[in-house]
């Protein structure tokens, strides 16, 4: 029971630091704009790669809310988050959130690892019939 409520808010957490930035950068983009690496603005038009942006991370909380292949999607979550603090080192607020936010869904990542290996789930099985 306490092994699916964390798994559910760690799923919701992920979810919404995913969901918020993109509507907010869909309806502020110019807040969000300078969060875009330079190299990127070089290439390519810098809404338009918000705008893509955020469809891939409505996606993905998509994607963890709906409990298929978690270990995936949130290994893939934890490297943008990851990815964020590399392009912005310079910026120590986004620095500071991101490596926290990073955390949430390595552990979620961690936790679904652990479900699927076979070893794990005999050393639960022991534990949950010891209590």
């Amino acid at each position: 029971m306490r092994r699916e409520a964390v798994d559910i808010l760690l799923r919701l957490g992920t979810a919404f630091t995913l969901f918020f930035p993109a509507t907010d950068a869909f309806l502020n983009p110019y807040r969000w704009i300078g969060y875009i690496p330079e190299f990127l603005q070089d290439f390519t038009s810098p809404m338009l790669v918000l705008q893509v942006f955020g469809v891939f991370q409505i996606v993905l909380a998509l994607w963890i809310l709906s409990g298929r292949n978690i270990v995936s999607v949130s290994l893939v979550v934890t490297g943008m988050f990851l990815c964020a603090v590399f392009f912005n080192t310079d910026e120590f607020d986004v620095f500071f959130r991101n490596i926290s936010l990073s955390v949430m869904p390595l552990a979620l990542a961690l936790l679904h690892y652990q479900k699927r290996n076979p070893h794990h789930k005999a050393r639960e099985q022991q534990e949950s019939s010891a209590t």
